[in-house]
Parts: structure tokens; C-alpha cells; sequence
């Protein structure tokens, strides 16, 4: 998990962070998991780019060699492409681990509006990284 950008929005409190998503998920499973977060090169993450540029330097800090990169299995493809992107030229040793979804899955996904928004925004959101090493510049994420 990647330090997030701070919502820059009036009611930003009545919204979790993903940091309070994963700890509530972590209670509610019963497990002893310890959460960290990775800390951002920009004052938090809004992009899968930023989260793979986040986690090199990390990873350098640290020393990592192998990296499993758990995500959704709906952007699986967008996300690994991403990193791999990122990560080219050194030895850090990249794979990927597809996440369950509880909601949709590859044989459901029209069958629900958070289905059909992960498939139309993957479809337009992985050419763009295709065709990039970073973020966009016509593209806003605040």
C-alpha cells in the first residue's frame, strides 16, 4: 500500500483511507498482519505510475530483489506493465498476483455498475500506459 494524496475536498474526513479500508479488512479477517504503507516521492500516489516509482525507491532503500505485486485482477495486466516500466534496467525481479474480487468477477463483470466502470476505465486507462513511461501531463490527478 502506497502513501495516498490527501483529498483536497471539504468532507474529505467522512471518507476511509485505504489504510483504514485495510486495517477494518484485517480485524474483520482476524489476522496478524502488520500494514506498511509506502512512503511517496510526491505527497501520495494517484496513479499506478506513482505507486511503481514509490516502491523502486523503496525497494532500493531497502534492498528487495523479488517483488509479488498484489492488485485486482481487473488491472492486473495495466498495473504489471506499469511496473515493469519503472523497473526496467534493474534487478528487482517482478511478478504478479491477482487479487479475488468479491464483487465481479472476468465472467460477471456487466452485471454490476462497479463491473462495468472497472472494465470501461481499464479499457481506455491501459492503451494510455501503453503508450507512456509515467503519468500523462494532459491527464489531472488531484
Amino acid at each position: 500500500m502506497t502513501d495516498e494524496k490527501k483529498r483536497n475536498i471539504r468532507f474529505a474526513h467522512l471518507f476511509s483511507t485505504n489504510e483504514e479500508i485495510a486495517q477494518a479488512m484485517i480485524e474483520e479477517l482476524k489476522m496478524n498482519v502488520q500494514i506498511k504503507t509506502v512512503p511517496s516521492l510526491k505527497k501520495g500516489a494517484t496513479s499506478t505510475f506513482d505507486e511503481a516509482y514509490d516502491l523502486l525507491q523503496l525497494s532500493k532503500i531497502e534492498g528487495f530483489n523479488h517483488l509479488i505485486l498484489v492488485t485486482d485482477a481487473f488491472h492486473t495486466r495495466r498495473a504489471y506493465h506499469a511496473f515493469q516500466t519503472v523497473f526496467e534496467g534493474t534487478e528487482i525481479r517482478l511478478e504478479m498476483s491477482a487479487a479475488q474480487n468479491e464483487i465481479f468477477t472476468e465472467s460477471n463483470w456487466w452485471t454490476s455498475d462497479q463491473g462495468i466502470s472497472a472494465y470501461v476505465l481499464e479499457s481506455i486507462k491501459y492503451p494510455v500506459y501503453l503508450l507512456s513511461s509515467r503519468n500523462a501531463t494532459f491527464i489531472r490527478n488531484d
